[in-house]
């Protein structure tokens, strides 16, 4: 069994060399010519020799996954007959965010860009602010097909990044992407700041960045189950 896993992750290897080599030199996967391919890498598994793993339902973001079925076309045209079945909840996002910071130096508040590594579940809602700035709780469900509670949660690891901010209208939470004024007037601090906001101040059970900021640890958490499922089978 083993033998079979480590065979599955060298010829993983090898598939995602063949397959990028191929998706570079196309440019019609490109919307222009001095676009930088957006590369999906995968680790092709034979299912009965791994741990069965828990997969959960979700809607990529058309844009995500359109790079993901010309991954799946590639390997079909390699491997043929045989098919791709992608577990969504898998996987680590590589992703360049702008975020809004204030600058070590002088503590002028700022916006850059940072790397940042998420789960396909983030990657996708986060998506959705490409085609608009605003999205309710609901709104975000509908378009994904996680749960709302799901939504929330996942929701707040981007609100502890500093790339999204939350308001409510009526009844509803909206998320909508920061500006440099929204930033300077609700004491956008650090990570620090939110959760110690997040742990103290119970009475304010209608801010809804203390409703959102959940601390990085549950991203993490999130992730530790996947390796579990490895390990414990």
């Amino acid at each position: 069994q083993c033998e079979v896993m480590i065979k599955d992750i060298d010829d993983s290897k090898r598939i995602f060399h063949n397959i990028r080599s191929t998706l570079e030199n196309d440019a019609s996967t490109r919307i222009n010519e001095d676009e930088e391919p957006v590369m999906v890498d995968a680790a092709i598994v034979s299912h009965i020799f791994w741990p069965a793993l828990q997969k959960e339902q979700f809607k990529n973001h058309p844009r995500i996954q359109a790079k993901i079925d010309q991954f799946s076309i590639e390997y079909a045209k390699l491997k043929n007959p045989r098919r791709l079945i992608w577990m969504k909840q898998l996987g680590t996002v590589q992703l360049e965010v702008e975020v809004y910071e204030e600058d070590e130096r002088d503590g002028v508040l700022t916006s850059h860009v940072k790397e940042v590594t998420c789960t396909p579940a983030h990657a996708t809602l986060l998506a959705h602010f490409e085609d608009n700035d605003r999205w309710s709780v609901d709104e975000l469900a509908t378009e994904t097909g996680m749960s709302e509670e799901l939504v929330k949660k996942r929701m707040g690891f981007w609100i502890n990044q500093h790339v999204i901010q939350t308001t409510r209208s009526s009844s509803d939470l909206i998320y909508t992407l920061p500006s440099v004024e929204y930033v300077a007037d609700s004491n956008y601090g650090g990570l620090t700041d939110h959760r110690e906001h997040h742990r103290h101040d119970d009475d304010d059970d209608d801010d809804p960045n203390r409703e959102q900021a959940i601390s990085l640890s549950a991203h993490e958490e999130e992730e530790i189950k996947t390796y579990e499922s490895y390990i414990v089978g």
